[in-house]
């Protein structure tokens, strides 16, 4: 309860008895990155239609242009305590967003299933081996990003998408929220090579290039089966 004519004062442990001054906040949370980090963490599937009839335009020029699905993220990354997109505007330092496919849903009872993430994890990570393998992969994608598949004696890794982050699109914090934007009608669409899209496990990473040398953040697996496609009890 505050009353008339009364203030607040912060009160700090003095630093003889381990505490901080109140001018060293900053402190109690300042972590080493000189090699650079990158984390991410996935929040959520959705859908957006925002035209006629489930996506189409009235007259169908644009047919199923605005019926879209996203996969949203926070990508956070870290090099040397700088504010990257002020300090960091100048140097030979690139962030981005890697989409690796994994495998095919599973079935049940002659449909496809998902699972959470942490049964992704424990189910597609492997071993130490399988990670370096994989992480050697995906940095070979990301110095050339028109191979989409790279092949070794772990087996074949196959790459969606390299979304290269502007630094001066991360906030105050090295954070920036990403968002892959699909057509729910390709995602539908049958390819040669993959399948239908929306019928696969995916991976994520965030990763900060400094000169040659690329630090990826730890995977996070997610789904795009049938986001939104269920409506009075109906598949749309």
């Amino acid at each position: 309860t505050m009353y008339q004519d009364s203030y607040v004062e912060a009160i700090y442990k003095s630093q003889e008895d381990g505490g901080l001054t109140s001018f060293e906040p900053a402190k109690m949370s300042k972590k080493d990155t000189e090699n650079g980090e990158a984390r991410i963490t996935f929040i959520e599937t959705s859908r957006n239609q925002w035209n006629n009839n489930g996506g189409n335009s009235t007259d169908g020029a644009k047919k199923y242009a605005g019926d879209r699905v996203y996969a949203d993220f926070l990508l956070t990354f870290g090099y040397n305590d700088l504010a990257l997109n002020i300090d960091a505007s100048s140097t030979n330092i690139k962030t981005g967003f890697v989409m690796e496919q994994v495998a095919e849903l599973e079935k049940v009872e002659g449909k496809y299933v998902t699972e959470k993430d942490s049964e992704y994890k424990t189910k597609y990570d492997g071993t130490v081996v399988d990670k370096t393998a994989r992480e050697d992969a995906v940095k070979a994608y990301i110095g050339d990003s028109s191979k989409k598949t790279y092949t070794d004696t772990k087996g074949t890794h196959t790459f969606k998408l390299n979304s290269n982050i502007n630094l001066s699109s991360l906030d105050n914090k090295n954070q920036y929220k990403h968002s892959v934007d699909m057509s729910n009608k390709v995602l539908n669409e049958t390819e040669l090579t993959d399948g239908t899209l929306k019928n696969y496990v995916y991976r994520g990473y965030s990763y900060i290039k400094i000169g040659n040398e690329i630090v990826l953040s730890d995977p996070v697996y997610f789904t795009i089966y049938d986001v939104a496609m269920i409506a009075n009890g109906k598949t749309n």
